[in-house]
């Protein structure tokens, strides 16, 4: 219910021009879904925060195919994925199911959607999707191709920066602030008495003033950095 609107389309939400637009973007760029590029028609009930996402992933993969060189394969953004693209952290938590680790959620799929997918109003979804589309803001190719680098480079203070230079009080409370303050209680419960815990969150919820690493720095825990060689 989260990615669906049920009594709303994209069609209805978008000018004519600009969906043809669309329409148009999709078919002649979305091909790294295993497709020859993909009919708009078919998500024309889903918000366009999803869409979004999936034209971002799209772009974002074709950043790194570059960047790995264009004889290598290409790389397909659902590699690696499930339905919704869960990305690092889904890896995660399919590799501690197949080792039969103990796995647990800091927040419910429903917490995470209202966040993510109902914060902000279907008009303004319709605008970030179609940015997207133009190459600009936060969904152009050059800010994707330096966040990219920035986390290479896993200087996670400047990611952090760049992630959030745009985002107004209400945008950074309903992503980040809330969820790591609501959060927290539940690290320190998992923390205790254990000796191990993995714990894999995204890369803005660590850095900032409200960031994890502060919070847990203020309860008296030492954080101590470890690099990893990304290949």
């Amino acid at each position: 219910k989260y990615m669906y609107m049920p009594n709303n389309s994209l069609k209805k939400l978008l000018s004519p021009e600009d969906y043809q637009t669309l329409k148009k973007y999709f078919k002649e760029n979305m091909k790294g879904m295993g497709t020859n590029g993909m009919s708009i028609e078919m998500m024309d009930n889903m918000k366009p925060l999803i869409v979004q996402q999936m034209l971002i992933a799209n772009k974002y993969m074709e950043v790194l195919n570059k960047k790995n060189g264009e004889s290598k394969t290409p790389l397909n953004p659902t590699m690696g994925m499930g339905a919704m693209g869960e990305g690092l952290d889904g890896y995660v938590q399919l590799e501690a199911i197949r080792q039969k680790k103990e796995v647990a959620g800091l927040e419910t799929l429903e917490d995470q959607a209202e966040a993510l997918f109902n914060m902000y109003p279907l008009e303004k979804q319709a605008q970030m999707l179609m940015e997207a589309v133009r190459n600009e803001k936060s969904g152009s190719d050059a800010e994707l191709t330096n966040l990219h680098e920035i986390y290479e480079a896993q200087d996670i203070d400047k990611l952090f920066e760049v992630a959030t230079q745009n985002m107004t009080t209400t945008e950074m409370d309903a992503l980040l602030t809330n969820r790591n303050n609501k959060w927290m209680p539940q690290l320190e419960k998992m923390l205790a008495g254990k000796k191990h815990v993995f714990v894999a969150v995204g890369a803005g919820h660590l850095a900032g003033k409200i960031g994890i690493l502060t919070q847990l720095r203020a309860k008296g825990y030492t954080i101590k950095p470890v690099a990893i060689q990304l290949k």
